[in-house]
């Protein structure tokens, strides 16, 4: 068999190559005997570019109906712009198109954005193009405000639900415009803010309608509103405290813009001079920066806990801005160029270098901690001292693992600061729930109501304290924690102050409440000292003064004042007292009985019931001596006679003794006749005894102390009208009455609230005494010893 030629497949592949080649020649050969088409010159094809697109631009047009042209025209009305000027920009996009006209689609977008400011003039593609203009020009654009930078005016336009579309007809009622202007070196933050704080938050303070929800979800609503925006406002804040390096663009782009411009520069004596100017200042910025951050902040009295993560985002935003900085091209340009030429910046930069890593770390950490403990002290912001008091324990409790695990925030400092800003906030939820949320004058409120309220603050502040000294002795227990070194002084100081204030309102309202009792008993005499009590009261709560702000020392010496004529007018009302007691006391009982005071009811001993009886008994056995004695001499003097004659003596001592007999039984007859007249009336008598101690019985039988205060007015009033109404036919003297029994209730009373006075004075005393036997070490210790002086003063 012969060999196969090595060559077969090459020459089968110059085969197919040839054939083709012959196709592609055949193919010129048929073009050239048909001719070639005319050749499109530049121009022809612009011109057809351009026809093509304001065919495009009509059809855009025509998509804009009548609701689509409202929406514009409105908004170049606001932008101060033709009617038409708004709709001629739109339609120079499709996408502005399709976006307005999802806006009136169910389920579309809820919100556009009208951005009005200087674009280049429009193109070939938008339908309008004008090969002779050059410059920018003042245009519309719409957005859904998820892409494009804001400009410094625009219109935002909102609908109130993307449920259903649109109609021309309710476009009044389902469309809101706003417009929306940002000042110079302002952010879309501050305008955002700026809408919210003059439209939104109005118009929510006027709904009255709230449909199904309770107050508790409306408070929590509005709470989230004021939440919203007031992070916003520190949003802006912290925008506004970046630090912005200035730059010398012409050395940068011109000198410093590749490494090659760097290296040439770096052996250039006068332009490393402008370098090192420029450094320098970028280094004094950050050193500035950091020595700021180095400060204690002094907070005001009036701010909670939420002001120090406002402070540490602010300082995170103010080293993150010098962060970013160090970490652009532009910087390590510079920084590049003073390394290569040995300036002594670059070691002093090093320094600062690391203490601004230090510092970015620490803010962060410090961050991250303080808001996983924003939500336990959002009941501090939110809710009433009620529910406030049940989250204070796990407060506290979060406040000791953070102290425990934050590298950075576990410094006497640092925890002192945070809890002394949490009893300003309680002081603040204090005085927003006695006030109603600041819409009413603790003095206009009904006092008992004011009195519970207070108590209830008190509760909140117990609650406090008894949490910090359970955390404080579980962190000793504990033998891996370090309990806290704070400043008891700078912790409970302000609540101190403000549960004094409380304190002595409570007691104003209490002396009032105890004396205006004089007024519905109506006792003669006592209305002068009734109005001076009530003239006080009026000068203490007529004063313009906030008193639930404790720094406020005019309400000390008005509340002095107003205890030293409670005083007087107490002094005065004892020596009346007294004057009435003289008086009576010159009445002599005609019945003494005696009546035992109790809590329920009142007990006569002897009853009125057993009285009669003892009379009634009195009487029969009058009758029966009487009757016995008649009888015994009528039979002894019949016996006798029938025997023998009398004697003259005999005869006259049975003369003078039937005398005697005769008279008392004159008296019988009155006594049998006034007895039976008093048993015919006895039923009469009971019947209507039964119908005035039933109408007089709620007088001894029922507690004052447990009627409400809102009823004592009514019930002393009708004591007042029952006791006007009794008619008096005969006075027999006053009831004498033995008070033992209440004397000796009312110095119990007395004894334990006097223990409990004491206490309180020998705790006081205990707790400055330590306080003064400290050793003075630093500053906060003497201004901790100066204001225990202070206060034992």
């Amino acid at each position: 068999m012969a060999d196969p030629d090595p060559d077969r497949h090459l020459k089968k592949v110059l085969n197919v190559i040839g054939v083709s080649t012959k196709i592609g020649n055949v193919v010129q050969l048929v073009k050239r005997r048909r001719g070639s088409p005319p050749k499109i010159t530049e121009e022809q094809e612009i011109q057809q570019r351009l026809e093509k697109s304001k065919e495009a631009r009509s059809e855009r047009l025509n998509i804009l109906a009548t609701k689509h042209r409202h929406v514009l025209e409105v908004g170049a009305y606001i932008l101060a712009e033709d009617q038409d000027y708004a709709a001629e920009c739109v339609a120079d996009r499709m996408t502005d198109v399709q976006l307005l006209d999802s806006f009136f689609e169910p389920e579309g977008v809820k919100a556009l954005l009208l951005f009005h400011g200087m674009r280049p003039p429009p193109g070939m593609d938008t339908g309008r193009y004008n090969a002779k203009m050059k410059q920018d020009t003042n245009q519309v654009w719409i957005t859904d405000g998820r892409s494009g930078k804001v400009t410094v005016v625009c219109v935002g336009v909102c609908r109130h639900s993307n449920v259903k579309p649109i109609e021309t007809k309710g476009l009044s009622d389902e469309i809101l415009f706003t417009y929306i202007a940002i000042p110079e070196e302002c952010s879309i933050v501050y305008s955002l803010v700026s809408i919210l704080e003059k439209v939104l938050k109005p118009a929510i303070d006027h709904i009255r309608d709230y449909g199904h929800c309770n107050d508790v979800q409306k408070s929590n609503f509005k709470y989230g509103v004021n939440r919203f925006i007031n992070f916003l406002k520190s949003t802006e804040k912290d925008i506004s405290q970046r630090i912005v390096f200035d730059l010398d663009r012409d050395l940068y782009l011109g000198f410093l813009l590749t490494a090659i411009q760097v290296q040439e520069t770096a052996r250039d004596r006068e332009r490393m001079g402008r370098v090192e100017q420029i450094f320098s200042r970028w280094m004094e910025q950050v050193q500035y920066a950091l020595t700021q951050g180095d400060q204690i902040e002094q907070a005001p009295h009036y701010v909670g806990p939420l002001v120090e993560l406002e402070y540490w985002r602010t300082i995170l935003t103010r080293y993150t801005s010098i962060s970013e900085f160090t970490e652009s091209k532009v910087f390590l340009q510079f920084l590049e160029s003073l390394k290569i030429s040995r300036g002594k910046l670059v070691k002093v930069w090093e320094g600062l270098a690391a203490e601004l890593s230090n510092k970015l770390i620490e803010s962060r950490d410090n961050v991250r901690f303080i808001s996983s403990i924003e939500r336990f002290w959002d009941p501090l912001y939110r809710c009433e001292p009620q529910e406030a008091t049940r989250s204070i324990p796990s407060l506290l409790e979060v406040i000791r693992h953070v102290y425990k695990s934050s590298m950075y925030y576990n410094t006497s400092d640092r925890i002192t600061g945070l809890l002394t800003k949490i009893a300003n906030q309680i002081i603040i939820n204090c005085r927003l729930y006695l006030t109603d949320r600041g819409t009413i004058r603790i003095y206009h409120q009904p006092k008992q109501v004011l009195i519970t309220k207070i108590t209830i603050c008190h509760n909140l502040d117990a609650a406090f304290r008894s949490s910090y000294n359970q955390t404080v002795q579980k962190m000793t227990d504990s033998p891996t924690e370090t309990p806290w070194e704070c400043s008891q002084v700078f912790v409970f100081g302000k609540l101190n102050h403000f549960k004094l204030r409380l304190a002595r309102i409570l007691e104003i309202m209490e002396i009032y409440l105890k004396y205006e009792i004089i007024d519905h008993v109506a006792i003669s005499g006592t209305e002068i000292f009734s109005g001076r009590i009530k003239a006080a009261y009026e000068t203490l709560t007529s004063k313009p003064y906030d008193p639930l702000i404790y720094t406020e020392q005019q309400f000390d010496t008005d509340y002095e004042c107003y205890l030293k004529e409670v005083e007087t007018a107490e002094l005065e009302l004892v020596r009346l007292q007294l004057n009435k007691a003289a008086i009576l006391s010159e009445i002599h009982p005609l019945i003494v009985t005696t009546m035992q005071l109790q809590g329920d009811c009142c007990d006569i001993i002897p009853s009125l019931e057993d009285v009669q009886f003892s009379f009634e008994r009195v009487v029969l056995n009058v009758v029966e001596t009487f009757y016995a004695i008649s009888t015994w001499g009528r039979q002894a003097k019949s016996a006798e006679r029938k025997t023998r004659r009398p004697v003259l003596a005999e005869q006259r001592a049975e003369r003078d003794w039937f005398k005697l007999i005769s008279e008392h039984k004159e008296v019988t007859r009155m006594v049998h006749e006034f007895d039976g007249g008093m048993l015919l009336l006895k039923p009469d008598i009971s019947y209507v005894l039964k119908q005035v101690y039933n109408h007089y019985e709620y007088l001894w039988k029922q507690n004052l102390f447990t009627v409400t205060l809102e009823s004592k007015p009514e019930l002393f009033e009708k004591i007042k009208e029952d006791l006007a109404a009794v008619t008096y036919s005969s006075h027999i003297g006053p009831i004498v009455i033995k008070l033992d029994a209440v004397v000796e209730l009312v110095l119990r009373r007395f004894f334990a609230f006097y223990n409990i006075r004491i206490e309180e004075i020998v705790d006081f005393i205990t707790k400055h005494d330590e306080t003064l036997k400290r050793t003075l070490v630093d500053l906060d210790d003497i201004r901790m010893a100066m204001d225990c002086l202070q206060m034992v003063q």
